[in-house]
């Protein structure tokens, strides 16, 4: 038994000059310098992409952006590719299949609003995204690229604001009766809720309606150049 024990022992200094285990050390660093290197060449082609693709931004990006402490250089370095890169890259918008992705409403999920074929705020086509404020000291900020235009999403205690290729939808965290929505429709936003995005902009309610507790408000913001500072 003692013979069968020293035979089989692993010495730690011949396992090293090993050729068997040496070409395992060597095979496990030739990958991960690859991973590091495709890693490095997907990123690259990224951005590649992000400044030829990338032409335009909702409005109140930057504002909200610099809100945070961030500006767009910033955010736009951030950006990563999500799951989509580079298979929906270039795409167009069309419409929206029931199961893409929703900007979720307060850490929930979002759904369709009734009789639209097309949910505005699914972020179709999304290549790439970045979180720019966890929310800790300020409001939770999220950068994304939905087809050729920059967005944001922007969570805060009592609202959320999403963009979508000039248009932009706030949601309240409370409901506001049903008799009063449709007066809403029309007035300036400023007028139905307090906070330094919206006063003294022409934004005009377009849509409200009730969303899963919450009150869904939808306006017009315009565009902008990306090359805007």
């Amino acid at each position: 038994m003692a013979v069968m024990i020293e035979a089989g022992a692993d010495d730690g200094g011949d396992r090293d000059r090993n050729p068997f285990h040496l070409a395992g050390v060597r095979a496990r660093e030739e990958m991960q310098t690859i991973d590091r290197l495709s890693d490095s060449m997907r990123l690259a082609s990224f951005r590649d992409y992000l400044e030829v693709a990338v032409q335009s931004m909702s409005t109140p990006v930057p504002e909200v952006l610099a809100m945070v402490g961030s500006n767009l250089a910033s955010a736009l370095h951030s950006l990563r590719p999500s799951q989509a890169w580079p298979s929906l890259a270039g795409r167009d918008r069309k419409p929206i299949p029931l199961m893409q992705w929703r900007i979720p409403m307060f850490g929930g999920r979002g759904r369709r609003p009734r009789g639209q074929q097309s949910d505005a705020y699914a972020l179709p086509y999304r290549i790439g995204d970045a979180i720019v404020s966890d929310g800790a000291l300020a409001d939770w900020v999220q950068v994304a690229v939905s087809g050729p235009s920059l967005e944001v999403i922007m969570r805060g205690e009592s609202f959320e604001l999403s963009t979508v290729a000039g248009r932009a939808r706030v949601l309240l965290k409370v409901q506001m009766p049903a008799t009063a929505l449709s007066t809403c429709v029309g007035r300036r936003l400023d007028s139905l809720v307090a906070h330094p995005l919206f006063v003294d902009r022409d934004y005009v309610v377009t849509g409200v309606e009730h969303v899963d507790g919450s009150t869904a408000i939808e306006f017009d913001v315009g565009q902008v150049s990306v090359s805007t500072r």
